[in-house]
């Protein structure tokens, strides 16, 4: 039986993208794809965000009343936040990754 993963992604153009790029000052460039396994796989969105570099409790709750917010304007989906990432440098210091959060697009 083949399992399909469900998918919670967004187009980089699409308004309510823009909507929750305004209020978190991201920007559309910065979206990501993100695939997840296990028993029930799913495609999800990240953003990266060069304004930080380590989520706190104060910086993640931030982000999730942002994210409420911006749910109250959207016209096709709601925003779920699906984690927070912090800053990373690579072993060697051959590579970083910016913080980023990961979310889901939800159709309303």
């Amino acid at each position: 039986m083949e399992i399909i993963k469900k998918d919670f992604t967004i187009s980089s153009n699409h308004p309510d993208l823009e909507l929750l790029c305004q209020i978190t000052k991201t920007s559309p460039d910065d979206l990501r794809g993100s695939s997840h396994g296990g028993s029930e796989p799913y495609e999800s969105n990240y953003m990266k965000v060069y304004s930080l570099r380590y989520w706190g409790p104060a910086s993640i709750a931030e982000l999730e009343k942002q994210i409420e917010e911006v749910n109250k304007k959207t016209s096709k989906y709601n925003f779920v936040l699906d984690g927070v990432s912090d800053y990373e440098v690579e072993w060697d210091n051959d590579r970083t990754w910016p913080a980023s959060f990961g979310f889901k697009s939800i159709e309303k």
